[in-house]
């Protein structure tokens, strides 16, 4: 009863990437999941900008959430949006001459969501030719977010999925 009254209380739920067993569980309560990312070890072996804000789109389409969340803030004025020496997650800063400007944050996170918006226009166009291209595009992109997110490291892998992506709507059409 008192997981109903917590199913209940929200209309959304949003776990932490990687804690699992919480999606699973949060599952029954039929609402939609969102995933959000918040890791502050940056930087750290193995993780980059790309591998973090980049590939951080294809995690929701290999783990099946339909919504996404990103921490960041702005926490100190400076002018070195593309030499981030100074603690933070900034996805702008304010250049004393310029204004806002963006960061290279930014510009993995808006490239992430254009990967993620092939995606869904994939979906979209495989859902008005049926089911076998339903299948055929959920397979590939089943492959693609698998194979993105083993290896994030990879710096063009986004893109060549892309492109297979791009490919597959244009033959939908």
């Amino acid at each position: 009863s008192w997981a109903d009254r917590f199913f209940e209380a929200f209309d959304i739920f949003q776990p932490n990437l990687g804690f699992d067993s919480v999606r699973d569980w949060l599952r029954q309560s039929g609402k939609p999941l969102w995933v959000y990312h918040c890791e502050t070890g940056l930087p750290e072996l193995g993780q980059d900008l790309y591998s973090y804000y980049r590939v951080y789109a294809w995690d929701p389409l290999a783990s099946g959430y339909v919504g996404t969340g990103l921490w960041t803030y702005y926490s100190a004025a400076h002018d070195r949006p593309w030499n981030e020496d100074v603690q933070g997650c900034q996805m702008i800063y304010l250049h004393p001459e310029q204004g806002l400007v963006h960061s290279r944050r930014y510009e993995m996170v808006r490239e992430g969501l254009d990967d993620y918006r092939y995606a869904t226009a994939l979906q979209q166009f495989a859902a008005t030719r049926g089911p076998q291209a339903q299948r055929q595009a959920q397979d590939l992109l089943d492959e693609a977010a698998s194979d993105i997110t083993a290896h994030r490291q990879d710096h063009g892998r986004c893109e060549v999925w892309r492109e297979r992506v791009a490919e597959m709507i244009l033959s939908l059409q």
